[in-house]
């Protein structure tokens, strides 16, 4: 794996404890600086790929810093980060990518390892990363790519309404790979019809034999903006999900709301014989990307997911805790489900069930798990609520969404009920609790299921399996 040049701009021993914690793992070469003139001049003797300004600097520094790069036409990336608000850092970085600077996506304090090593990962490119066309279609032939699962869970019940199945490449040379690796060259190339369709039918097939083993649950599979516009891909879903004998109204389709998804007729066509097929559609990472109200009631969605980043500063911003009601308030005034994703801490699954969320979805649940593993955290979801077993929280250094890493441990927030499936066979049960659960769009059930099982400690939204939560507090394109 391609190592990164990465010059920390910041005195605080934290975020250089987060850095050097990735760095034994990718081997990144790290360079320190603090004032603008000793930053500059490492810019300049280094020549970094990343550069990182911490705007907790002394008398404000990280933006004079910021703009003295972008006068001196700096190629390095920037990655902001700092105490202030998500909002605030936005706008810095919009500042100073309108100079000319290109930013990477800010980070709030405090940091969390496997957050950053996610979105320095996303930085490598897929040229330099020696990634081509081909290598995809070997990664589909030759037996690379895997799903995970990450549960969605209600809220208001804790009972489990669903699970996300994510994408993973794992290169036979570059090891494991996020889906940012995967999905924009595939869209390039002509590739991401192979992909989804290969994402459909495995998660179609999981879904089958989970409903096989007397278990009930929402499947959502994430799809490109591109396969919309083929006329052929609701058939091609109905077909898949007649033949794994899937009801497709327990099907949900995700698309991501920072995709531009205009209103043309071929979109908007196939949105419907999707919907009027039983499947229901979520618009992913609503509030961010190319947001329009218009869009949101024209087009037929029944699911709204609010971005992360509302969810994860709901707590600490009041402003974007004003955003997560007015959002679940607009979802739920046009029909909708609204999930919340992101949800890091019991704080903020409170905080968003208050905030009239219906269903929660977040590392405070789950990291996104192997089909095999689901069944040991359905039973430690559902046997002991409130209890974290510390001693099974081994640490580890994964990288995925949703969302990456070893068994990290989980809490059950209500945990009013049992859990009961089979590892070995891919058989696990979805419903925790006693009785049925309620969908909150319809109020349908969602199935039973009894057994025993054990919780355990909740894990960081933003590192999958991460090993280094260094403030002692904790913050996942995908198919």
């Amino acid at each position: 794996m391609p190592a990164l040049r990465v010059l920390i701009a910041s005195e605080d021993v934290l975020v250089q404890r987060v850095f050097k914690e990735i760095s034994l793992h990718r081997d990144h070469e790290l360079t320190h600086a603090s004032s603008v003139e000793t930053v500059m001049a490492a810019a300049e003797r280094e020549r970094p790929d990343l550069i990182v300004i911490d705007f907790d600097g002394r008398n404000r520094e990280g933006l004079r810093l910021m703009l003295a790069l972008a006068e001196g036409n700096c190629p390095s990336t920037i990655m902001l980060t700092g105490s202030c608000n998500a909002r605030t850092l936005g706008a810095a970085g919009r500042v100073g990518r309108e100079r000319g600077l290109s930013m990477a996506p800010p980070l709030t304090k405090p940091l969390d390892c496997g957050q950053v090593a996610s979105t320095v990962l996303d930085l490598l490119p897929a040229d330099q990363l020696r990634i081509r066309p081909r290598d995809i279609e070997a990664a589909l032939e030759g037996d690379q790519l895997r799903l995970h699962y990450q549960p969605l869970v209600q809220l208001a019940t804790g009972r489990v309404w669903g699970a996300e199945a994510l994408l993973r490449w794992q290169h036979p040379e570059l090891g494991p790979l996020p889906p940012s690796h995967i999905i924009p060259l595939a869209e390039k190339h002509g590739l991401i019809g192979p992909i989804t369709r290969w994402v459909a039918r495995t998660a179609m097939a999981q879904h089958s034999l989970w409903t096989a083993d007397g278990t009930r649950m929402r499947m959502t599979i994430n799809v490109s903006a591109q396969v919309l516009r083929n006329p052929d891909f609701a058939d091609e879903i109905a077909a898949m999900a007649s033949e794994y004998n899937v009801d497709p109204g327990s099907l949900v389709l995700e698309v991501t709301e920072s995709q531009s998804i205009t209103e043309e007729i071929d979109v908007l066509d196939t949105l419907t014989r999707l919907r009027l097929e039983g499947v229901d559609l979520a618009v992913d990472d609503f509030g961010t990307g190319f947001s329009s109200l218009g869009r949101l009631y024209r087009m037929p969605f029944s699911e709204l997911k609010i971005d992360k980043s509302f969810v994860m500063d709901a707590h600490t911003d009041p402003e974007a805790a004003v955003f997560v009601r007015a959002i679940s308030e607009l979802g739920h005034n046009l029909g909708m489900t609204v999930i919340a994703e992101g949800v890091s801490s019991r704080e903020a699954w409170d905080l968003t069930e208050r905030l009239g969320c219906d269903v929660a979805q977040g590392f405070f649940i789950a990291k996104a798990l192997p089909a095999d593993e689901f069944a040991r955290w359905l039973a430690r979801w559902g046997s002991h609520p409130g209890q974290a077993d510390a001693d099974r929280f081994e640490p580890s250094m994964g990288y995925g969404d949703g969302e990456h890493g070893d068994d990290p441990g989980q809490n059950s927030p209500n945990g009013n009920g049992n859990a009961h499936g089979s590892a070995g066979n891919g058989g696990q049960a979805i419903d925790i609790g006693n009785g049925s659960a309620s969908d909150p769009s319809d109020g349908s059930g969602d199935g039973q299921a009894n057994g025993n099982a054990q919780a355990e400690a909740p894990v960081s939204e933003s590192g999958e399996g991460s090993a280094l939560h260094v403030s002692g507090q904790s913050d996942d394109p995908q198919l």
